[in-house]
Order: structure tokens, then C-alpha cells, then sequence
């Protein structure tokens, strides 16, 4: 019997054949498939949640992170095309959404299909400049300090040095991609926007970095505050997946099961 080939780039936190729609999650920097794993149950059960999966983690902590976002958008252009055979929706938090967004552009380059439903989260629009200098090649207890200031790492994390030497790798390399970005100008999408962050976000979070997504569709456009900080996707997760379920039954409507 022929085994089913298996895409190392995505994950599926709950196989859920039978969904009408697929929603593609792509990770914050440092982050893993771990962030998604409750969503399957919290989401309607016509979604099925996919999750984007970057080298030098996870399960895969042996492959080499990548340090650009334009070498994560090609890979994940090319590996996502199996799976783009249904109506689906991306979705990405920080680094994750500038990816998401990369990708989307590599795919209309290529004549493939778009989402129906984009959602940045947690992230300036791309054409806006970093206002903070680049920390990913600042010595470890420089890094590690800033990784404390954006309060998304357990202070136990940051203080276990043996854990924080594996993770290190793919954080820096995260970093840099996020931090080396450059916004190429580009003709808009024509798909809806719901774009979202936490209003005590220190690092991305202004109603004018959010509405500076607008200039990227030509379809419906809407922005959301929830009271977290940068990871709210944690904080206020609950808030967030409600949030989600309403504007993908929205976009998504017609292709749901009666």
C-alpha cells in the first residue's frame, strides 16, 4: 500500500476531512504548532485549522531556521498547493502575518489560489518602518532581555539556560526575518481584511497601524482592539476565536453545511 506523503510544513492539530473551509495559521516568531492546538474545538466544525510549521522547531528542531521572510514565502507557496483545493482563510500572528502576507503575493505571481479571508494579527502593516532597532544579533543576554520585554516567554524559560540554547536558534532566526523585512509596493488584493491587535501592545499596536492595512484590498475592511498585550492571541484567546468564528461565518457563509 502506498503511504501518503507527508508535508513537514503544515500540521493538523484535528484532521477534519469533511470541513468546508481551511484555515491556514502561521506563527509568531519562536513559534510552534503548540499555539494552535486548541483552536479545532473552539472554531465552527466546518474549519479546519492547519498549521504552519517553520523549521528549527518543534518537531522539527534539527532542520535550519530560515532568515528571510522571502525564502519562508516561495518554500510555503510551493508546499501549501495541495491543500488550497477548498475555500480557505489565513490567518497569522506578528512575523506570522507579514509571511502570511508574503505568501499570499507569491501565490498571485504564480496564478494560484488566494484566500477568501486574510487576518493580521499582532503586526504593523508591512509598508510601515520598524520604529525599534534590530536585536536579533545583540549578545544572548541582550536578545533574552528583549524577549522579556515583549512578555511572550515564561520568565522559567528565559531563565533555563539549557532550554533557551535549543530554542535560541529559531528565534534569532525569526528575528532577523522580521527584522530584515522590506515592503516591496504591489498592486492590492481584492479578498476582506479583518485585521486585529491588543490595545497595551507596545511593539505594533496604534489604530494607525492597523488601518494601514487597508491599502493592501479592495474588499470589505474592518479592525479589531482586544485588552492584551502583543500575545493576546494567548490572553485573549477565547475573545479572539469568537471574534474569528463571526467574520468566517460571514466571509464563508455560502460554502457552509445547511
Amino acid at each position: 500500500m502506498t503511504q501518503p506523503i507527508v508535508n513537514p510544513w503544515v500540521f493538523f492539530p484535528k484532521k477534519n476531512p469533511a470541513a468546508h473551509v481551511r484555515l491556514f495559521c502561521f506563527p509568531y516568531a519562536g513559534g510552534g504548532v503548540h499555539i494552535y492546538y486548541p483552536w479545532p474545538t473552539a472554531l465552527p466544525s466546518w474549519v479546519e485549522v492547519v498549521a504552519i510549521q517553520l523549521p528549527g522547531r518543534g518537531a522539527r528542531l534539527r532542520d535550519a531556521p530560515l532568515t528571510q521572510v522571502s525564502q519562508m514565502a516561495d518554500i510555503l507557496a510551493e508546499q501549501l498547493c495541495p491543500l488550497l483545493d477548498k475555500p480557505f482563510a489565513f490567518f497569522g500572528h506578528s512575523l506570522g502575518a507579514t509571511v502570511a502576507f508574503e505568501v499570499m503575493r507569491t501565490l498571485r505571481a504564480q496564478g494560484k489560489p488566494l484566500p477568501g479571508l486574510f487576518m493580521p494579527a499582532g503586526r504593523q502593516a508591512p509598508q510601515l518602518l520598524e520604529q525599534d532597532p534590530p536585536t536579533y544579533h545583540l549578545p544572548d543576554a541582550e536578545f533574552i532581555r528583549e524577549l522579556a520585554r515583549l512578555n511572550g516567554t515564561p520568565q522559567a524559560v528565559l531563565d533555563n539556560a539549557e532550554l533557551m540554547d535549543i530554542v535560541m536558534p529559531a528565534l534569532r532566526a525569526d528575528f532577523e526575518a522580521a527584522e530584515t523585512y522590506e515592503y516591496q509596493m504591489d498592486s492590492p488584493f481584492c479578498m476582506p481584511f479583518w485585521v486585529c491587535g491588543g490595545r497595551q501592545d507596545v511593539v505594533n499596536h496604534t489604530d494607525e497601524a492597523m488601518a494601514a492595512w487597508r491599502m493592501h484590498t479592495q474588499g470589505e475592511f474592518a479592525s479589531a482592539g482586544l485588552p492584551g498585550e502583543h500575545f493576546f492571541i494567548h490572553s485573549d484567546e477565547a475573545q479572539l476565536l469568537d471574534m474569528m468564528t463571526h467574520v468566517l461565518s460571514k466571509t464563508f457563509k455560502a460554502t457552509k453545511t445547511p
